[in-house]
């Protein structure tokens, strides 16, 4: 992947996203790139530490992305209320309520479903949870 930083578009995108109910932790600590379709990331979600890529990207409502460090989000679905640590999250489904705790890899295939909850230093790929 290949991705530029944009400092300036960065916290235009955050303002933008504060300004529709998201709750940035800063520009320091989260990355939106500009192909993230905005609308994708919903009212009452919670950014504290992410890097967010990917066209398809989508964040329900009170999901709180980067509990515990860095959580890499690439054309990822993720739910309303699910909690994701530190880690690398592309091309999976968390649904509702779905737990990753830090340093997770889930990869291509994997869907979490409802109120699943996956430890510490787990890797996932075409796997349903």
């Amino acid at each position: 992947m290949d991705m530029a930083y944009d400092d300036h578009g960065n916290r235009t995108r955050l303002s933008w996203l504060a300004q529709n109910g998201v709750k940035v932790w800063g520009p320091e600590r989260v990355y939106v790139s500009e192909e993230v379709q905005l609308n994708r990331i919903s009212s009452g979600a919670v950014l504290m530490n992410t890097t967010i890529t990917g066209a398809t990207t989508f964040i329900g409502a009170r999901a709180q992305i980067g509990i515990s460090g860095l959580a890499r989000i690439n054309e990822a679905q993720i739910g309303p209320s699910v909690v994701l640590g530190a880690g690398s999250y592309e091309h999976c489904v968390l649904l509702h309520g779905a737990k990753v705790r830090g340093f997770a890899e889930l990869r291509q295939g994997t869907v979490l479903e409802e109120e699943a909850e996956a430890g510490h230093n787990v890797g996932l790929k075409n796997t349903v949870f």
